[in-house]
């Protein structure tokens, strides 16, 4: 979001080196660079999220988490994809050691497409 709107990065904005940082709730910073593209005219139209994790089992989330996102990006939960997979038990993430995430968001210019 914040690089597609020619905002920089989250580390600019975010930097881990900064303590109050430190443990933040990762959709405070979701609604922080929400209000960042929104400043610079922009707004988030749909977004679809792949967690791939073995553990926790997150299917039985999904719903929770389309929630809160939409509600931090201040569009509809039915604009708000979110699939889990799982590796099978292979690597780190099969082992239970690691979580990966991606993400692709739609970015409109206000004015656009109605908002």
């Amino acid at each position: 979001m914040l690089g597609a709107s020619g905002s920089g990065d989250i580390g600019e904005h975010f930097p881990d080196s900064d303590s109050k940082y430190h443990n933040i709730q990762s959709i405070k910073l979701l609604t922080a660079s929400n209000d960042i593209i929104e400043k610079k005219g922009w707004y988030v139209s749909n977004v679809d999220c792949v967690i791939i994790a073995d553990e926790p089992r997150l299917q039985y989330f999904k719903d929770e988490m389309r929630q809160v996102i939409s509600g931090a990006l201040k569009i509809d939960k039915q604009d708000v994809g979110i699939k889990v997979t799982s590796q099978e038990g292979m690597g780190l993430i099969g082992r239970g050691e690691a979580i990966a995430s991606y993400a692709v968001v739609l970015l409109k210019r206000k004015g656009e497409g109605g908002k």
